[in-house]
């Protein structure tokens, strides 16, 4: 039996990206590996808490728990998981390393030693395995990284289309925690929203309950796959941002029937149908009118509920596994898949729709701005400057040291 080993990031709970992960572990024990997990050694918790977590957290899995990245053994195969799993990895020894890829990693930090450490991670040699056909297209280009893929899918066993009277009412991932997850541009539209709608009731989900100052929002904090699925079936629209990849949860949405909100990036292009999403510039004024457009348009909706399930009734689970399987053996065989990949979202980016816009404000810049201290400054700045300008003392003081607005003055006088 061939062993493989697991390199993961510290287990948080409401995480997709390591649901994933261990959804995949269990997909190659099932398979005939016999798989390790090592968590990375960040915590002040046991192994049998952490073994615990992962039951709880994610799913029941039967692999073996360690604490840490240091091993005396030798694996057939070890998988990297995140960018700071990459050294560890090559320090196990083993006959193949691998590099499980579910986001652009680099896109998690400011242009600098991060950025910079996690983008030098995919010239280290791996056997690259990613989720969806942007980062493989991604990777290719910018490393000549021969990778193979899998297609994001959803279990059609939860996530499906209920009988159920929809409410007044549009549901958004919230995660603080994950920039890439655009929280304060979310914030900003959804405040928009608020003012332009007030009769849509918005939900909110995806991290611990917290109140947000000046947006009326339902939280509703770390739900249930079951729960997300009631939630999807009794909205009208879904909205998920992510800059750095696709995740699952639009295509959960899309397998509820739920017509879906992203933005309008590169990195959702080859995965998200223009059928079944709205890609919107990004920013706040746009996201709120293409929200409130497409609320609006209830044949739309109608018309993308259908596509959405037409559409992901092939892309269940098991096709993803299947998918995955191939690929992971494509590399084993030294076979990528990723050279000739096409956008597959051909439609334009849904842009400020003037009819949804009541005026021109500073707001924007406020509310992205209003967790960054640095922003705070900037603002503060802004202020102080403007009353400056605005003072009679500055007026005169400009006047004086200015002749020739002297000589208009005394001209216009004459």
């Amino acid at each position: 039996m061939k062993s493989i080993a697991w390199l993961i990031p510290r287990v948080t709970k409401g995480s997709g990206g390591h649901r994933t992960i261990i959804q995949h572990v269990n997909l190659l024990s099932k398979n005939g590996y016999k798989c390790d997990i090592y968590v990375k050694d960040d915590v002040d918790i046991s192994v049998e808490e952490i073994k615990k977590q992962i039951n709880e957290f994610y799913m029941e899995c039967s692999s073996d728990v360690y604490k840490g990245f240091i091993t005396d053994k030798k694996y057939d195969i070890v998988f990297a998981t995140s960018w700071d799993t990459v050294k560890p990895a090559k320090k196990i020894k083993a006959g193949e390393y691998f590099y499980f890829v579910q986001d652009y990693e680099p896109y998690f930090f400011s242009m600098g030693d991060s950025y910079l450490s996690a983008e030098s991670t995919y010239n280290e040699g791996f056997k690259t395995l990613t989720i969806g056909r942007w980062l493989s297209y991604k990777l290719y280009q910018e490393f000549n990284v021969q990778a193979s893929y899998f297609s994001f899918c959803a279990d059609l066993n939860i996530y499906k289309k209920e009988d159920v009277e929809k409410e007044n009412a549009i549901c958004a991932i919230f995660q603080p925690n994950k920039p890439r997850r655009c929280v304060n541009l979310l914030i900003a539209a959804l405040k928009k929203i608020n003012e332009l709608a007030p009769d849509i009731k918005i939900y909110i989900y995806g991290s611990p309950k917290k109140e947000i100052k000046g947006l009326n929002v339902c939280h509703l904090g770390i739900i249930t796959p079951k729960e997300l699925n009631d939630l999807y079936n009794k909205c009208k629209i879904g909205i998920s941002m992510s800059a750095s990849n696709p995740s699952r949860i639009p295509f959960e949405m899309m397998a509820s029937g739920l017509p879906v909100v992203d933005l309008y990036r590169e990195n959702n292009l080859y995965d998200l149908p223009d059928s079944c999403v709205v890609l919107s510039d990004s920013t706040p004024d746009a996201i709120a009118s293409t929200v409130l457009e497409l609320y609006d348009d209830n044949k739309k909706q109608e018309k993308m509920s259908k596509n959405s399930l037409a559409y992901m009734q092939k892309y269940p689970l098991e096709k993803g596994y299947e998918e995955f399987i191939n690929a992971f053996n494509d590399l084993l065989n030294n076979k990528a898949n990723s050279v000739s990949i096409d956008k597959i979202y051909k439609n334009a980016k849904s842009l400020p729709n003037k009819k949804y816009i009541k005026k021109e404000d500073d707001s924007i810049i406020e509310n992205t701005l209003e967790n960054d201290p640095l922003g705070q400054a900037y603002l503060e700045k802004c202020k102080e400057l403007d009353s400056i300008l605005n003072s009679k003392r500055y007026k005169i003081a400009r006047l004086i040291t200015n002749p020739f607005l002297i000589f208009k003055v005394f001209k216009r006088k004459k």
